[in-house]
This record gives C-alpha cells, structure tokens and sequence, in this order.
C-alpha cells in the first residue's frame, strides 16, 4: 500500500547555528516531538519539529525517524527567551535541551494514614487552618506523618 498524503514540516537542527527548514514526512507528527533527519555532509542530526507547514517550492528531505521524544512547552518558551535575548537560532539553542519520553503523571494515594499523637494532630488541625504557616521541629519529631496526612 502506497501512502500519498505527504506532509511538510518546519524543524530547527538540535546544536547548529542554522534557519529552520523544511523536511517532509507520510507520518502526521505533532509539535514539540524530536526527530531524526540527515543533511548532506551530516547524517543522524536530531531535531525538533516546530510546525506543518506549507508544501515549498524546493524539495525536500524526508525525516529518517520519528524518536518517541518530546520537547515540554515549558523548555520550548525558555529556549524562545534564549533565542531572542542573545540574537541566536533557535536549533542551535535547542542543542542544549534535553528531551523526554511522553509521560503523565499520576497521582499518588496512600492506603493507610499514619497514626498521629496529640501534638502531631494538634498541628495538623493548625496547618488546615491556616493558608500561609511553617512547620518545623527536631530532626525524628515526626514533621513527614504530619505532611503525609495532609495531602
């Protein structure tokens, strides 16, 4: 089975100084993801796919491999900032992020609450009470049971 539905894509070159350019794969890939690609002296050069774009008037490479790694949107804002407050290119500011598989977080629970004294439930009762407070004692006092009961 032949696939037609070639898609266009804007990627910045992960560690050099170079514009972002224009790759095509037959996979939809989403933004922020990292890929492989090959320049014409440079082979195995990772990526980030920044946009879809647009078929140019040129023609393009296809990307070799889509890694299963991600940029966060957080990095991706920073890497921004660094572009435009040292008037770099963004693929080489992106070679010094490191990116991540995908992955959710889950919330943790615990089965059972540990088993507080009267002072410790005493200080429970405060710390709900209050929006802004401190808790601190003696290394040992049991300061995590209290923290553990209140999440």
């Amino acid at each position: 089975m032949q696939r037609f539905d070639i898609r266009y894509y804007e990627l910045a070159i992960c560690g050099l100084y170079l514009d972002n350019l224009t790759f095509h794969s037959f996979d939809e890939i989403k933004p922020l993801t990292q890929v492989l690609v090959d320049l014409k002296t440079k082979k195995n050069l990772k990526a980030i796919v920044l946009k879809e774009c647009q078929k140019p008037d040129f023609k393009t490479v296809e990307i070799k491999e889509i890694t299963g790694y991600f940029l966060t949107p957080l990095q991706f804002e920073l890497a921004n900032f660094i572009v435009y407050y040292y008037a770099s290119k963004l693929g080489f500011v992106l070679g010094f992020f490191e990116t991540s598989p995908k992955y959710e977080c889950q919330k943790m629970f615990f089965k059972d609450t540990p088993k507080l004294s009267n002072q410790q439930q005493n200080a429970l009762s405060f710390l709900q009470k209050e929006n802004n407070s401190l808790l601190f004692a003696d290394t040992g006092s049991g300061k995590t049971e209290i923290y553990i009961s209140l999440i």
